[in-house]
């Protein structure tokens, strides 16, 4: 049964990689410029992510769950298969009574701009959170 649903989930994922534009083979030749005068910076490649359902939005406010799942995010805790929530950016979680949680995180982390991830930082995504989310402030009422 498993290799029945296989061969066709396979063949999908062919054909979904051969819609994502590919880089031209023609050869490119760079124009003649002085050589004091900067080198044209190129724009990056947009970024295609391929999904088998429509994605409205990727405001981590509305839609942030995606965020881990294409990679541009990390979670605090992770939930896995043992059924339980493990530290993933934290060291440890402590529940120190039954309104409070003491989380420590990890040293040496750093956002992609290579600021760092510390308690301010997570205070403040975690405030911006509750203001703007309706699903954030229920999740915890």
């Amino acid at each position: 049964m498993k290799f029945r649903l296989l061969v066709p989930l396979l063949a999908l994922l062919y054909l979904l990689t051969a819609c994502v534009a590919q880089p031209s083979t023609t050869p490119v030749t760079e124009p003649v410029t002085d050589a004091a005068a900067p080198a044209p910076v190129a724009e990056p490649a947009p970024l295609r992510i391929v999904t088998s359902f429509q994605i409205d939005s990727l405001d981590p406010v509305e839609d942030g769950f995606w965020m881990p799942e294409f990679g541009v995010a990390e979670m605090l805790m992770q939930f896995r298969e043992d059924g339980q929530f493990h530290p993933w950016l934290l060291e440890s979680l402590e529940n120190t009574d039954h309104l409070t949680w003491k989380m420590t995180l990890r040293a040496g982390l750093t956002f992609q701009n290579g600021n760092p991830v510390d308690a301010a930082a997570v205070l403040a995504c975690i405030t911006r959170q509750m203001a703007l989310s309706g699903v954030a402030r229920r999740a915890v009422e």
